[in-house]
């Protein structure tokens, strides 16, 4: 029988299909082989870097560093708002935006850290966990920005390794709480789709860093630099246009808020939003120039650089050889403007370097990733055009210099500082002093305590209202809360304790003139119990009612 012509194709068809399929399903994993390799090796350096990040900084929360009272603050805030659905126990005064405290409270809520323990050590995990998403967005931004694999893992290895970072980053400040919000921002920003829907995203997350802490907004320009330097030139006016409608809509909610409590501008009776901003940027004690050696400025400068002075100088002077590459642009100027601005002669908090770690990082690891492609190819990653690090042979000599300097002398100071961390008790005599008030003092008596201690002592029976009183608000000076004073009008003579802790002694001695009525009640009273010796110790010191100040 003849196979006509019509049969031959028929067949030849299937053969081919088969033949094409069979090809297609051999020819897979040849094709998904670079990208899983590829991938594979990028989440194997991220997952290493950021299990080193949560060693370093989650190591000892319980003991080091000591408590601080602005880490107490924040958690009595939230405690307000899980238990009396307020955003202060005390009367709010606009001093900081509340979305800082209302997230902590969602992580309180979650994980129940104000039940148990210290309330500032479950504060801290949290603080934690923002460092860990800090370090991946980190990685992101850089990989995003072009910088390779090599350059990205140094980032991470030196937020995971610098004593500055892991001390700061661990601490439960508003600083630390707002920083995956920013970075999410310059990681949208980058999107390499640039879709104008990334730019307003970015806008919305850089909204909402500010609303959790006010100095994000010093990383601005930093954000309109990124946004220039990498939107489509068609569409580059709608992206910056989206970016900043989308931050400015959520932005006005804080004023809004204002207004609608009638708390907007000062009147008589209440705080307002308008007193606070005065305060915080006009009326408020400087800390003077930081380059001025007397000054307390200065002292938060030196607190920083002998905790680690490696990685801000390190990452000041990468920063300015950035400024040469137009894609990295946006690093310099994150680390060159907040620098510039601390300069002045204005208020320059502990915290300021939280916001600058992440860019100062990434500086070190855009120009090392910068030495390492001029190394292999004599040229550099980025906008070769504009700048070249030099020979391989120029490249490679400081990449070995770098190699050893890290290996003789950064290595060696920040392993012995970390371990330094690790093993460090300093508020153990806390711990124990609110443990032995919780047992020994009636829960009707009246403390002054810093806000460290004071949700643990209202968790253990006291009462939140003005049983147990936050310094601060003994400071008529500076108080803007009008309801304290009127509560208390005889000041520390209403009460019958007061907590001598290494916080407190810290804020009365770093107030020259301020907080009379601390200094009054620490002369006036005598020591009922000590725990500790030295500049750790805590006294609970009772108060001679009847003294004349």
């Amino acid at each position: 029988m003849t196979t006509t012509s019509l049969d031959r194709p028929t067949r030849v068809d299937t053969g081919d299909t088969e033949i094409a399929e069979a090809s297609t399903r051999t020819g897979t994993w040849p094709k998904l082989a670079p990208i899983i390799g590829r991938h594979g090796i990028s989440a194997l350096l991220l997952s290493t870097g950021l299990v080193l990040v949560g060693i370093t900084h989650g190591i000892n929360l319980r003991g080091s560093p000591t408590f601080q009272d602005d880490e107490g603050t924040y958690v009595s805030q939230a405690w307000a708002v899980i238990n009396q659905h307020r955003l202060a126990p005390y009367t709010y005064w606009y001093d900081h935006p509340p979305l800082g405290w209302v997230q902590l409270a969602g992580w309180f809520t979650v994980t129940g850290g104000l039940n148990d323990g210290p309330a500032v050590v479950s504060a801290r995990w949290f603080a934690l966990v923002c460092a860990l998403v800090s370090a991946a967005l980190v990685w992101s931004l850089g990989r995003r920005a072009g910088i390779g694999r090599f350059g990205a893992s140094i980032t991470i290895l030196v937020l995971a390794g610098s004593p500055l970072a892991a001390t700061q980053q661990r601490l439960a400040l508003l600083d630390n709480f707002a920083m995956p919000w920013l970075l999410g921002a310059f990681v949208l920003a980058l999107s390499p789709r640039r879709r104008m829907w990334a730019g307003a995203a970015a806008g919305g997350c850089f909204a909402i860093a500010v609303l959790t802490k006010e100095t994000m907004l010093l990383f601005a320009p930093a954000l309109i630099v990124a946004v220039l330097s990498h939107a489509d030139r068609r569409t580059k006016s709608f992206t910056v246009t989206a970016v900043a409608v989308s931050a400015a809509l959520i932005l006005v909610f804080y004023p809004l808020y204002a207004l609608l409590k009638g708390e907007l501008i000062p009147g008589a009776g209440h705080v307002s939003l308008v007193d606070a901003v005065r305060f915080q940027l006009v009326t408020r004690a400087g800390t003077g120039y930081p380059l001025q050696g007397d000054s307390l400025g200065h002292h938060v400068v030196i607190s920083w650089l002998t905790a680690d002075g490696i990685l801000p100088a390190a990452g000041l002077a990468a920063a300015f050889a950035l400024i040469a590459f137009p894609r990295l642009r946006f690093v310099a100027v994150a680390v060159l403007f907040p620098t510039i601005v601390a300069l002045r002669p204005g208020y320059l908090p502990l915290a300021y370097i939280i916001g600058l770690l992440p860019f100062l990082a990434l500086a070190v690891g855009a120009v090392l990733d910068q030495l390492l492609t001029a190394a292999r190819s004599g040229v550099p990653r980025i906008s070769s055009a504009v700048m070249r690090l030099g020979s391989r042979a120029v490249a490679g000599l400081l990449l070995c210099a770098a190699a050893v300097a890290t290996a003789v002398y950064v290595a060696p100071r920040w392993i012995d500082s970390d371990m330094t961390s690790a093993n460090q008790h300093g508020n153990a005599q806390t711990i124990a002093a609110e443990s032995w008030i919780a047992d020994e003092l009636p829960h009707t008596a009246r403390i002054i305590v810093d806000n460290s201690v004071w949700s643990d002592l209202v968790r253990d029976g006291f009462s939140e209202d003005l049983g147990v009183i936050w310094i601060y608000k003994l400071d008529y000076a500076t108080n803007l809360d009008p309801s304290v004073r009127r509560a208390l009008p005889d000041g520390w003579r209403d009460c019958d304790y007061i907590l001598e802790t290494p916080v407190l002694r810290a804020a009365v001695s770093n107030t020259p003139g301020g907080l009379p009525e601390i200094r009054d009640a620490l002369i006036h009273s005598h020591t009922v119990v000590t725990f500790g010796v030295g500049e750790e110790r805590v006294e609970l010191r009772q108060l001679e009612k009847g003294a004349t100040p």
